[in-house]
């Protein structure tokens, strides 16, 4: 038996879905700044000063770098869920082609920032948990000038399958 820890919680506000951040993933780790002063001012050899700042400015690079990490993540998840708000209003049916380039270009990221961000990132919804790269896929133009993804045709075939009537199955 496997599962998965969602990184991101989808959650409805009035008419927006807002994806926010699961806080069970969020390492609670913090800096001492009440320590690093009392070491910054106590009296210490020049090296033991020189490798004690240098500690310091790593575990600070080290915080800010998960932070910016996570507000990626959560940014990434958001430009998802607002490219693809009829797959969360209408359901699967209605997933739409989406590209790691349209999220990149309305983030002002790479899109090798993007596929980083989603790759092996799950987020939780009142549909069911998905991994964040379901959401990216090519489509299909419809006769009516809609375009679909191709998830969104899958599961189309799957419910008319699924409506048919045993006795009398559709042609090929």
């Amino acid at each position: 038996l496997s599962f998965v820890v969602p990184e991101i919680v989808l959650v409805r506000e009035k008419d927006n879905w807002i994806a926010k951040l699961n806080t069970a993933v969020v390492p609670r780790l913090s800096f001492d700044f009440e320590n690093f002063e009392l070491l910054t001012q106590a009296k210490l050899a020049k090296d033991e000063q020189t490798s004690w700042n240098q500690k310091a400015a790593q575990a600070k690079q080290f915080l800010h770098a998960l932070e910016y990490r996570f507000s990626t993540i959560t940014a990434v998840a958001q430009t998802i869920v607002d490219m693809q708000r009829s797959f969360f209003t209408k359901g699967p049916s209605a997933l739409k082609p989406l590209f790691l380039k349209d999220v990149a270009n309305r983030l002002g990221m790479s899109e090798s920032t993007v596929s980083r961000a989603t790759a092996g990132k799950f987020m939780q919804t009142p549909l069911g948990t998905f991994e964040l790269k379901h959401f990216f896929g090519a489509g299909f133009s419809a006769s009516d000038g809609e375009t679909i993804s191709t998830a969104a045709v899958r599961r189309r075939i799957v419910d008319i399958i699924a409506s048919e009537d045993p006795a009398k199955p559709l042609s090929d």
